[in-house]
């Protein structure tokens, strides 16, 4: 068996301990999705036993459980000397900035984690700080195939997104970007913008639910009249226009979009 799907199917933490159990002597499994399962720290830190030893699994989701800082922690070091788990996913949980603080240390010698998803936490900028200060310092991010950096529904603002920016100038390797429901305003799409002017791999942009205004689509327009390889911009949706564009700025951006052959 490669994978297996254990969404809404187990019960809490007291299934964890078996299971992890079982992980340990694992050889064959890739995928182990345990997504909306209750788990909460002590579950969480027996799977982070059944880890430390397991050398075959690449995808670890754990979204919309209640995994807190704690249970961040013991994955975490379960994590440091790990070199298959390629995916993390943590959206949906109780992760605080000192859980990022403790995924921070991992992801700055980190070798092979690719994707990590930390959307809808409770991480501020002082957790965005650290999280975007470890992968500045991690050659493999700027080098290697990390392809999907997902932090939609935390609280991160334009300060945020500047230091997200700076680890973006140089990076060669991550092609999707989702920063929805955060409070991104012009000034931090401003931000963005100088990255993709030069940017050549991310293709897609997820700005959903911020902040953003009439400057800082203008300023999207003016990046996308020169950026060749973005392909998905995600601005709005109908039912949802937290973001405040107005015609006017809608239509700049389409007039940009006519010299863009990619988007």
């Amino acid at each position: 068996m490669r994978s297996i799907d254990l969404h809404s199917k187990t019960n809490g933490d007291n299934e964890m301990k078996s299971l992890a159990d079982k992980l340990k002597k694992n050889q064959t499994l890739v995928t182990l999705h345990l997504s909306s399962n209750e788990i909460g720290d002590i579950g969480m830190e027996y799977l982070s036993y059944g880890i430390q030893t397991n050398r075959v699994i690449r995808a670890f989701v754990l979204s919309n459980n209640r995994i807190g800082d704690i249970g961040v922690q013991h994955l975490a070091n379960a994590l440091q000397n790990n070199t298959t788990i390629t995916d993390v996913n943590l959206s949906g949980n109780d992760i605080g900035n000192i859980g990022a603080q403790y995924l921070s240390a991992v992801l700055q010698n980190n070798t092979t984690i690719a994707m990590l998803d930390l959307s809808n936490n409770q991480i501020d900028d002082i957790g965005a700080h650290q999280l975007y200060d470890s992968l500045k310092k991690n050659k493999f991010f700027f080098t290697q195939m990390w392809n999907r950096l997902v932090l939609c529904c935390n609280k991160f603002g334009d300060n945020e997104i500047k230091l997200l920016a700076e680890v973006l100038h140089n990076n060669k390797t991550v092609t999707e970007l989702n920063l929805s429901g955060n409070e991104i305003g012009d000034q931090g799409v401003q931000y963005l913008c100088d990255v993709l002017r030069n940017n050549t791999t991310v293709t897609k942009l997820d700005l959903l639910d911020n902040r953003i205004g009439d400057r800082g689509v203008q300023c999207l327009a003016d990046a996308l009249r020169t950026n060749t390889t973005l392909v998905t911009l995600v601005l709005n949706d109908p039912l949802n226009k937290k973001n405040q564009i107005s015609d006017s700025a809608a239509q700049y951006l389409a007039d940009a979009l006519q010299t863009n052959r990619v988007l």
